[in-house]
């Protein structure tokens, strides 16, 4: 199956523009891949809250104290890895991620955080804290949190798009520059 490179990024971004709102698509929790503070490769499966098809922007939601934050802002190089094993298709999108923890896209992502998760951010000890025993569950106060919710902002410039099939593998790399993408057929 060949592909047409223009309408296929189209498509690609129109439909990751909807995985947020799809909470059993594959493609909800892809791979955060970061180069952590020792200098070694970091993943990291996350949930996927926002796309913009416009911006080329992928949004995710973290802990401020986690260790990815600091990884991040120390380099903010990220590749974010989706795969669907139903269609066999994987993405594996390269760009900046940036941190963002006040302003108006904050303040309406926590707005827009359902209650019943709003204490993922409100634990004592920082994420990959070390403890004695299991923790015994999130604190009940959901108005605390806040302070810790910080968004992850992925401007994205590399779309690496493979189709796997029995009868030949195709691959797509597409690269942008201001608004518009260039694709290239490399070998899968």
């Amino acid at each position: 199956m060949v592909v047409n490179r223009d309408e296929l990024i189209q498509q690609l971004w129109e439909t990751l523009q909807t995985i947020p709102q799809q909470p059993g698509h594959p493609w909800r929790t892809p791979v955060l891949a970061t180069i952590s503070l020792t200098g070694v490769p970091s993943v990291r499966t996350i949930v996927l809250r926002n796309v913009s098809a416009e911006t080329f922007t992928l949004i995710a939601h973290t802990d401020v104290r986690s260790p990815k934050v600091a990884e991040l802002r120390a380099n903010p190089d990220s590749e974010w890895l989706f795969y669907d094993p139903q269609s066999q298709v994987q993405l594996r999108l390269r760009g900046e991620t940036r941190v963002v923890t006040s302003g108006p896209d904050l303040e309406a992502a926590w707005d827009t955080t359902p209650i019943l998760l709003r204490p993922n951010y409100a634990s004592i000890t920082p994420p990959s804290s070390p403890l004695e025993a299991p923790p015994n569950g999130l604190p009940p106060d959901t108005t605390e949190g806040k302070q810790n919710f910080a968004l992850l902002v992925a401007e994205i410039n590399q779309l690496d798009w493979l189709q796997l099939n029995r009868h030949g593998h195709e691959r797509i790399l597409f690269t942008r520059r201001d608004l518009s993408w260039t694709g290239t057929w490399i070998t899968p």
